[in-house]
Parts: C-alpha cells; structure tokens; sequence
C-alpha cells in the first residue's frame, strides 16, 4: 500500500475512514446520512504533520452545496435524511439532475451546520439524535417539527461559511475533492495552484501528472511524471502510470513505445520488490508489445506467487488472458 505521512490528502482519507471505525463502536444502526456526515466533516479538518487537527469546513463540499443552494438545485435535507441505504448508495443513478456527489456534500453540510455554524436551534437536535441512536437504534429519529424553517436555516447558515482557500495545502485539498469526483482538469488547475505556493508540497506533483492524465493531456503529464520519479525516485505510482502512457494502453490511437514502457514498468516493479500483480501484468504486457512472448508468460506467472489468496481466481483469469495474447 501507499504510505506518505506528508501527504496531506492521506491524512485526510485517514481520518475519514477512521471516522466510520469510531462510529461503529457505539452503534451499527446510523444510517447513510449521519454516518458519511460526520466521516466528511472530520476530513474537511486540516491535519497538520504535527499537533492536533484544526477544526474548520470541508472546502470542497461547502462549495459545492453554496452553489447548489444558489442555483436552487441542491438536496432537500428531509429527503436526505429520509432516504435509505440504498438509495444512498444508488444515488447518481437516481439524480440525474444533481452533482453526483451531492449526498456526499450535504451530508457533510447538515453535521457542519448542526455543529459549527447553528447555536441555538440544531446543535442539540444532532446531538441527542447520536444519543438516541446508541439507546434506541434504528428506531431513533432526527426530529424536526418544522422541514420548511429547518431547511432555511440551513440554507443560511451553510452561506455564511467562507470557502476560500488560503495555502497550498487547501488546493490540494480542493484538488483531491476534484479527483475523487473524476473531474480532473479542475483537480489540475488547483494543484496547479498549490504548486506554485508550495513547490515542494508532497504528492501534489504526482496527482498533477495523474490529473493531467486522466484528463487526456499526455504532454504535459509525462513532464509532471518524470519530475516525480526525478525528485521522489521512491514513489512507484509515476514509473507505473508513465509507462502505461508510453504503452499506449488507456486511449485509443496512442502510438507505443514498448521499450520505454518496460523500462518504466520494470523500475516501478522493482520499488515494490516485485510483488505487485499490477505491475507485473503491465511488464507482461511490455513484453507482449515487443514481440518475446516467452517473457510475457514468465512474468504472467510471477503474478500467481505473490497475489492474496482471495484475489487468486481473477488473477488465474489474467494470466491466462496473458497466454492467450502470447499465442
């Protein structure tokens, strides 16, 4: 797995899935709403390398909701918070009309508001709902007597927050925001931004590069790719998504480069000591490119020796996909 204690995203994602552990001690019956709600509120804290976390909005969610609730076309919160686990889940299928993130977003806007910005009608409500949920379970109610009064209050409230990113470290949040929502030249222009308040901001070069590439823009991720493997030779992600680049394997038209892309592949497998499936398939099919069929088999089959045992039988299907090609 990926570790970097500087990276502030991994920090964040931390916190949020830590988030659902914590929860989960006092009760299994939260639903989707409060559950996601409060693992987005704690990520939008910002989680310096050392000392306490601070506090504060998740930047990209309180943007998003602002301009749902100014263009009218945001999520009503009873319908939120009525909604079942599997509506929830199935929510972009459901909502075409709305940013698919947007049950995300106004999760995390009625925990913020309930806790950061009301003081005097909602705190307690939320409160003693999360009280209510360890004594009574899926029986237990956010009760509001008034849907319409609540909601403006909401409204409101969400408004007041400023959004405005003031360092390097709230574009890359920003930024991560973006990538998880697939919206990668908007994730670009943000680390963009943080680059140039913090050149040296961890990570933010490698997800510029992917950011660059999984928007289309091959020239300029590869430059932002080779600047990763210069300046973090330990970090395997840029060698791997290079030389799929240089492969030609994720857009149609590419031209192939397959000795590069083994060069790439081969570094990147070596900086995990060759006991990545991924990355051993991606040397296969190197291999396979440049005509040495035998190759392309033998490191096909290294891939059986290290996979996890419950992924065996999709990588047994790879492998012989390998052969198949190999013929």
């Amino acid at each position: 797995m990926y570790s970097d204690q500087k990276d502030v995203a991994l920090r964040a994602v931390v916190f949020h899935e830590a988030s659902h552990q914590y929860l989960n001690r006092f009760t299994y019956d939260a639903p989707k709403w409060i559950n996601e709600g409060l693992a987005e509120y704690f990520e939008g804290w910002k989680v310096p390398d050392k000392g306490p976390a601070i506090r504060r909005a998740h930047l990209y969610d309180v943007a998003l909701v602002q301009q749902a609730i100014r263009d009218d076309k945001y999520l009503d919160p009873r319908k939120l918070i009525e909604m079942s686990a599997s509506d929830f889940n199935n929510f972009g299928e459901n909502n075409e009309d709305l940013h698919s993130y947007m049950h995300y977003a106004t999760s995390w806007s009625l925990v913020f508001y309930c806790l950061s910005v009301d003081g005097e009608y909602d705190k307690d409500r939320l409160v003693n709902y999360l009280k209510e949920l360890r004594s009574k379970g899926p029986s237990a109610e956010f009760e509001v007597d008034d849907w319409d009064a609540f909601t403006e209050r909401w409204k409101a409230g969400i408004l007041t927050v400023d959004p405005t990113p003031t360092d390097a470290v709230d574009h890359f949040l920003i930024a991560q925001g973006y990538r998880s929502n697939k919206e990668w030249a908007k994730s670009a222009k943000e680390l963009e931004k943080a680059l140039k308040l913090d050149s040296e901001l961890s990570s933010a070069q490698y997800w510029l590069g992917y950011s660059y590439k999984r928007s289309g823009n091959y020239t300029k991720a590869k430059e932002a790719l080779k600047q990763v493997v210069t300046d973090s030779p330990e970090d395997p992600r840029a060698p791997y998504n290079l030389s799929r680049m240089y492969l030609g394997i994720d857009s149609d038209g590419d031209e192939s480069e397959p000795e590069v892309a083994l060069e790439y592949a081969m570094a990147a497998s070596e900086l995990v000591d060759d006991e990545s499936p991924l990355y051993l398939w991606l040397i296969s099919q190197c291999y396979i490119e440049l005509g040495d069929k035998k190759k392309a088999i033998r490191f096909a089959k290294k891939i059986l020796k290290v996979v996890d045992k419950e992924d065996r039988e999709v990588w047994e299907a790879t492998v012989e996909a390998v052969r198949k090609q190999a013929k």
